[in-house]
């Protein structure tokens, strides 16, 4: 009804197209694909996860509510909507002195790919040649930081950073991030910012002025499970990811933007089951005894072969 793809789709569309074009993939070195995909319906569907992997298939996620930083696309639309709107200005000026009112169907190949100049007729620039040309699409990657994979739009200014509440466990890396104004956007920036904010609130609020109007604070954290754990195949990473299994902001924040079909999630997976597995065996029997934790051993196999 709205156009859009639901997981059935999805998964097929994804496996029709691997079969197409990457008959021969692997999990090997050489021969791995790599998917970049946003937060629609399917993308965690586990059989489909499972196939992909099998198969050396990766699934890379983009940011969470970032299209405007995190689809190269988006990087070629501006230079390629203002083409548009030229084209139809001089399309509509040739209109005077005519019998149409409006342009029709049979304009839209010249606003898309432009027209040389005739006697009567000025010369239209090609909208789509101009806006997604190589060397267009070549900046357009580097923005976003996707060939090569640098992931540059994190360190953005629209990129919302969150400062972690005294006492929790902090053990992501250091995430000072300078954007394109030579601005240091990180945690500690925003602390210091908000300190002096404060301080001039409460300076304002001391001469008798109405300071509050102008406090403001940093978003924190609300959720501990939300931090970022960068040491693969931790303890700690898979207790969190498990949390966040069917977020994809959750599961984004926890790993950095790891692959969805990564080894960590199976085996977050596979802890998720065993915990709900025992919480119901400890509801049962009315005891509690400890949760076999074995992160390394799990019921779903990764070794690459055909069978899963």
């Amino acid at each position: 009804e709205n156009g859009g793809m639901n997981e059935i789709m999805f998964k097929n569309y994804i496996i029709k197209l691997t079969g197409m074009l990457y008959p021969d993939a692997d999990d090997v070195p050489g021969k791995r694909v790599v998917y970049k995909v946003d937060s629609g319906p399917g993308r965690l569907g586990l059989d489909l996860l499972l196939w992909l992997r099998c198969r050396g298939v990766y699934l890379y996620p983009s940011v969470p509510n970032g299209t405007a930083i995190g689809q190269e696309t988006d990087q070629n639309f501006g230079l390629f909507q203002s083409l548009l709107r030229e084209a139809r200005r001089l399309l509509t000026a040739e209109l005077n002195g005519t019998d149409r009112k409006s342009l029709n169907r049979y304009d839209y190949s010249i606003l898309v790919n432009g027209r040389e100049a005739t006697d009567d007729k000025v010369a239209i620039r090609s909208a789509f040649q101009e806006a997604f040309s190589t060397k267009k699409n070549l900046e357009a990657w580097s923005i976003v930081g996707a060939v090569p994979a640098t992931r540059k739009c994190l360190e953005s200014i629209k990129c919302r950073v969150v400062a972690v509440p005294e006492g929790w466990r902090h053990t992501r890396a250091d995430d000072v991030a300078t954007t394109q104004n030579k601005t240091v956007c990180n945690e500690q920036g925003l602390k210091q910012c908000e300190a002096k904010n404060h301080a001039a609130v409460a300076r304002l609020n001391g001469l008798g002025f109405n300071g509050d109007v102008f406090k403001v604070s940093i978003p924190r954290v609300e959720d501990e499970h939300r931090i970022a754990v960068h040491k693969r195949g931790s303890d700690e990473r898979i207790r969190r990811l498990a949390v966040n299994l069917t977020s994809h902001s959750g599961r984004f924040v926890v790993t950095g933007g790891e692959p969805l079909n990564s080894d960590d999630y199976f085996r977050a997976l596979e802890f998720k089951d065993r915990k709900a597995e025992h919480e119901k065996k400890a509801e049962a029997s009315e005891g509690r005894s400890e949760l076999l934790w074995i992160p390394e051993k799990s019921r779903i196999s990764l070794g690459g072969t055909r069978e899963c």
